[in-house]
């Protein structure tokens, strides 16, 4: 529903597509299972995954309080494309901060960073969005990555974060 009714993509809002369907309702599934890390979609070009993955951030970062949302793609300025921020007009009537918005906000981040084997290292994540994970170059490698941010996703042996992760393949030697 976030994705078809309230994300804008390159050619305005998105169709309903079937494939889609059939993805949200495996991604759902995949949140559900306390013993899953998330998925890993083998994906064809121009199938919406990248925006999927944004809807996706800014869902679970509207419904989930004191948390932290991130973004990985094949290089950092991919991952920078993926993550949006707002414009917001200052007025007289928000140039000042509310107290009480701060009492009562979200405290929640969406973020991205730089690719890099050690991204995120240390840090706990809700949510990781992995775009184009299989288009890594050398020298980061991906396999080095998820050692690193699947420990990002669990607390001791709980598994408290999920990571969406997709990809077009490349071949072997460019990062497949």
């Amino acid at each position: 529903y976030m994705y078809l009714q309230w994300t804008s993509i390159d050619v305005g809002y998105p169709d309903f597509r079937e494939a889609n369907r059939v993805f949200f309702i495996y991604w759902e599934a995949c949140k559900a299972d306390n013993r899953c890390f998330g998925l890993d979609y083998l994906k064809i070009r121009r199938s919406g995954f990248s925006f999927m993955g944004s809807s996706e951030c800014v869902n679970t970062g509207t419904l989930a309080k004191d948390a932290r949302v991130g973004i990985l793609s094949k290089t950092g300025s991919d991952a920078k494309k993926m993550f949006r921020i707002p414009a917001s007009k200052i007025t007289k009537k928000n140039m000042y901060d509310n107290v009480a918005d701060e009492l009562f906000g979200l405290d929640t981040t969406i973020d991205w960073k730089n690719t890099d084997e050690n991204s995120y290292d240390g840090e706990k994540l809700l949510l990781l969005v992995h775009d184009e994970s299989g288009k890594w170059l050398k020298p980061n490698n991906i396999l080095n990555n998820w050692r690193v941010t699947k420990t990002c996703l669990r607390l001791g042996s709980k598994i408290i974060g999920k990571c969406m992760m997709g990809s077009t393949s490349n071949a072997l030697s460019k990062g497949g």
